[in-house]
């Protein structure tokens, strides 16, 4: 893998995520935990099967995330989680550099590493799902 500095741009991925996805996606958090338990949506899935989906755990997670308890949050959805806590680096990263002018780093896959990536996103999203059934929340 190899990094590629190229200048900031408002219509690139980075820029995007960080200035509406992000936001957005924390407005819903706080939103969520304003909401009583009750009238938060439950799992289709697990309510017809007992078996609880890959995301099923994601608003008690967004609920813990908006009240400060990182270690609750992580006890309902590890992976989400943890790819917020990505997704948010990231976009701050784009942010920063966006506002102060300064250059980007892109990575730049090869046709393997991303093979690869793709086959540890696979992997880490099996291991969440056991995880999750493990668990009976």
């Amino acid at each position: 893998m190899r990094f590629e500095r190229r200048a900031p741009r408002w219509d690139d991925g980075y820029a995007l995520a960080g200035l509406y996805f992000f936001p957005l996606l924390a407005l819903a958090a706080l939103a969520a935990a304003r909401l009583p338990p009750s009238r938060l949506p439950r799992c289709g899935l697990k309510r017809l099967t007992g078996i609880p989906c890959p995301t099923c755990g994601a608003w008690r997670a967004a609920c813990a995330l908006a009240d400060g308890d990182l270690a609750g949050a992580w006890r309902c959805q590890p992976l989400l989680v943890g790819v917020g806590a990505v997704l948010a680096a990231t976009c701050l990263y784009a942010v920063f550099t966006a506002l102060f002018r300064r250059p980007r780093l892109f990575p730049v896959l090869s046709r393997r590493e991303r093979r690869f990536l793709w086959w540890l996103a696979a992997a880490l999203a099996a291991l969440n799902w056991v995880y999750l059934t493990a668990d009976g929340r």
